[in-house]
């Protein structure tokens, strides 16, 4: 909802000289390691971070930081509505969604990193978090986990020049809380997870402390849900005290930013996720919490009451301050897919046909780094994998046994041997020679197999329904960085209908309009000649005028208040009755009547404050103007007028005039001088230059 109005003032704010980052910006772009998501999500964070001051949203859009255009879509409503149109929450809460793909792990290590980076620098200033918890939601269990281990070898170069970066990383330490039973039951010192945070107190001065854990296994571990959605925490063994008391250690890390992966689960674990955080927050402890989301939609739609009689409906989840387009991922640096839908076939011949269009296109498929293509093809239960799928592709289509890996959790009548789980991991290896998967139950979201090309979802069921569009596109990871890749996504009439109804919902596009994006073209170089050149013409003689403007302040402060009590006191300012006269004798008081008021536009006191910001191109801030809330409303009072209990504009007052002198009020004096100088110009011509 907001994120295009943060878009345009973090633009605003990147061109003016005040937001001193662009060097760090250019760097970052020149350093070329980054996508472009990863790069506008970064500048999107240091304008909250640096400019935002790291408050949260509904103080911001409250204060009118984001501009009239914010203000009126959201500022018409009391605080506390706006308040729980985000959340009602009193920490700051930002969500950045990026598709799978975009690289949303890396780009959690750049804001660690950048954090640290600006709280060395100023380490009293609260705005910069000390250290940091990265959590993985309970509905991606242990998939994630191993896939986020890998901020560890995050380049910090990538984002800080040398010495900051090694002497950052030298600050950071990072603990794995993958340990969820204790060595002693009796000890709390032996709980291993607790026993990793605690060998880093005192937590007074801690600095660069990164935690990596699961939600479900140890956060969330042994709590509850009262019939009102309250967080319950049991008490009846040591297993409930070890728990409790590992959360409450989490809960007293000074200044702690936590990182929530995957944040648009809506589960009742997510539910208890947040009354944790709310519960960490109470402590002053938490700095922030960012979270990441590929799909920043609602199953259903949010219903936020804000009076009795109104109620708003959100499908978009309203912290949401970056988003970038699976289809501008498409274009820039995912894998093209061709998504082909089967309709009236049945399974089998859905799966042969995707088998046989992938083995055409792919067969021979080796990437830059040595890995094979592969094909994942989802099966919804073990026994289909097992009894139908597995035996009609070694036998009815002659698929080599060795070109197939099984994968799943095994049950009562299905086990799989312990290497299969060992191939399943070293899938994106070049030592792997797998070419088709077989999954029943794992590799949707948190499955990070770039080298993956295919996916086949043949009946419903082979994918959760609200999984579908994450496990569909498992197969958009890029490989060789800078390569025009593709894919292939085979699907039944049923999955590709909720394929379609989530790409619309949650993406904003469709089946089609990806299938098109295969075929755009890119532009092609061409050699570009000079025909100044070519035709011997002389070059053209022209002056350049150089002008350059020096301001000197006349006075050193702005002497606000004095200026607004002058403006208070001029009677000059305010326009005097209109007198009607009704005779032919203008001295007659009898035959004439005044006027003193007159308009029907509505006045606001609060959106005549966000007015007067706005024409400052908000140099003024509404935070500036409410430190004179008693001399502004006074000469609000003054020009508008009040009429059956509604307060309107006075039109006999020139408005736009009176607005103008406030904000010269808040601005000292100046004199501007100028000098002026003409440079003869010759206009020279390169050749042989290459464009697109």
């Amino acid at each position: 909802m907001l994120q295009q109005i943060i878009s345009n003032k973090k633009q605003e704010w990147l061109d003016s000289q005040e937001s001193g980052v662009l060097p760090l910006i250019s760097y970052i772009r020149n350093k070329g390691a980054l996508r472009d998501a990863q790069i506008e999500a970064i500048e999107t964070y240091l304008f909250l971070k640096i400019k935002g001051e790291n408050r949260p949203l509904w103080q911001l859009v409250s204060e009118g930081f984001f501009g009239i255009s914010a203000y009126s879509e959201l500022g018409n409503y009391p605080e506390e509505s706006v308040r729980r149109i985000f959340y009602d929450v009193n920490y700051t809460d930002y969500l950045f969604s990026l598709p799978m793909g975009a690289g949303k792990t890396f780009l959690m290590a750049a804001f660690i990193y950048l954090d640290l980076y600006f709280a060395e620098t100023e380490p009293d200033n609260p705005v910069f978090s000390h250290n940091f918890i990265i959590l993985a939601p309970s509905g991606l269990k242990s998939s994630i986990v191993p896939s986020l281990k890998t901020i560890e070898n995050f380049d910090p170069t990538w984002v800080l020049p040398e010495p900051a970066a090694s002497n950052i990383r030298k600050l950071i330490r990072f603990e794995i809380l993958d340990q969820s039973k204790s060595v002693s039951k009796s000890n709390k010192t032996k709980i291993p997870n607790a026993q990793k945070i605690s060998r880093h107190q005192p937590f007074e001065d801690l600095k660069g402390l990164v935690l990596v854990v699961n939600a479900e296994k140890v956060i969330l571990d042994r709590l509850g849900l009262s019939n009102q959605l309250e967080l319950i925490e049991k008490n009846e063994d040591d297993k409930d005290r070890q728990s409790n008391e590992l959360r409450n250690l989490i809960g007293k890390i000074p200044n702690l930013c936590i990182h929530i992966d995957e944040v648009h689960h809506a589960a009742t674990d997510d539910i208890k996720l947040r009354q944790v955080v709310n519960k960490w927050a109470k402590n002053r402890t938490v700095n922030s919490v960012i979270g990441y989301s590929g799909t920043p939609y609602l199953s259903s739609p949010d219903k936020i009451p804000i009076s009795e009689n109104k109620v708003l409906k959100f499908k978009q989840i309203t912290n949401t301050v970056y988003y970038y387009p699976l289809t501008r991922a498409i274009r820039n640096f995912l894998k093209k897919p061709s998504v082909e839908v089967a309709s009236g076939l049945e399974p089998l011949k859905i799966i042969e046909k995707g088998v046989n269009n992938f083995y055409k296109h792919y067969k021979n498929k080796i990437y830059d780094n040595g890995v094979y293509a592969k094909l994942a093809i989802y099966c919804g239960t073990i026994a289909r994998l097992e009894n139908e799928i597995y035996p009609f592709l070694i036998g009815q289509m002659n698929i080599p046994e060795n070109d197939i890996l099984k994968y799943h959790k095994g049950n009562k009548d299905f086990k799989l041997p312990k290497e299969n789980e060992a191939e399943f991991n070293a899938l994106d290896t070049p030592i792997s020679k797998k070419r088709i998967i077989l999954l029943v139950q794992v590799g949707k979201e948190g499955w990070d197999c770039r080298s993956l090309t295919g996916v086949i979802l043949a009946q419903k069921g082979d994918s959760p329904a609200n999984m579908v569009l994450q496990t569909s596109c498992r197969c958009l990871r890029q490989v060789d960085k800078g390569k025009h890749e593709t894919a292939l996504i085979w699907l039944n009439d049923a999955n590709a209908k909720i394929l379609d109804r989530q790409l619309k919902d949650e993406q904003d596009t469709s089946i089609g309009e990806i299938n098109r994006l295969i075929n755009e073209k890119t532009s092609d170089m061409i050699e570009r000649f000079s025909r100044i050149a070519h035709l011997k013409l002389p070059l053209i003689e022209f002056y350049q005028l150089k002008v350059e403007y020096q301001s000197i302040n006349i006075e050193q402060t702005p002497n606000t208040l004095n200026k607004l009590k002058v403006l208070l006191n001029n009677k000059n300012l305010y326009n005097q009755a209109v007198i009607i006269h009704r005779g032919l004798n203008p001295d007659d008081p009898k035959t004439r009547s005044f006027i003193e008021k007159q308009g029907s536009d509505p006045a606001n006191f609060h959106r005549w404050l966000h007015e007067i910001s706005k024409a400052s191109f908000d140099f003024i801030s509404i935070s500036d103007l409410l430190k004179f809330e008693y001399e502004l409303k006074t000469i609000f009072q003054a020009v508008t007028f009040e009429e059956n209990g509604k307060r309107y504009f006075n039109e006999l007052y020139n408005q736009s005039a009176i607005q103008s002198k406030i904000r010269l009020a808040f601005h000292c004096k100046r004199e501007l001088k100028t000098r002026s100088e003409v440079i003869p110009q010759n206009l020279i011509f390169s050749e042989n230059k290459k464009c697109l």
